[in-house]
């Protein structure tokens, strides 16, 4: 985890891939200590949406909903700014996103 942050601190961006992290400490404890750092930090989730409850704090999150080639490849499209990031979220994320949330990302 330090190893990371302290990587973190001279990249413009950091891009963080959690996968369940709700079930998983050392992948809250990444995230925090990388949104802790002061640095811009996008959190992709590449499995069910949940994960954003253990980061309320982050400003940037994206779920790819699967870590199949073609969810990859669709989340670095909107990463890089090649494909626009648009969806709704099928599930209510208590506390913080009712059902069909999401955005609509126009340029």
């Amino acid at each position: 985890i330090a190893q990371a942050v302290a990587a973190a601190a001279s990249a413009d961006v950091t891009v963080v891939v959690t996968a369940n992290a709700w079930g998983d400490v050392t992948q809250q404890r990444l995230v925090a200590a990388l949104l802790a750092a002061g640095r811009p930090v996008v959190v992709t989730a590449v499995g069910g949406p949940y994960d954003i409850a253990y980061f309320p704090q982050a400003d940037t999150y994206v779920c790819a909903y699967g870590y199949q080639p073609a969810s990859i490849a669709a989340l670095a499209d909107v990463l890089t700014g090649r494909a626009r990031a648009t969806g709704r979220l099928p599930v209510t994320i208590d506390g913080l996103f009712p059902y069909g949330s999401g955005l609509s990302e126009s340029r």
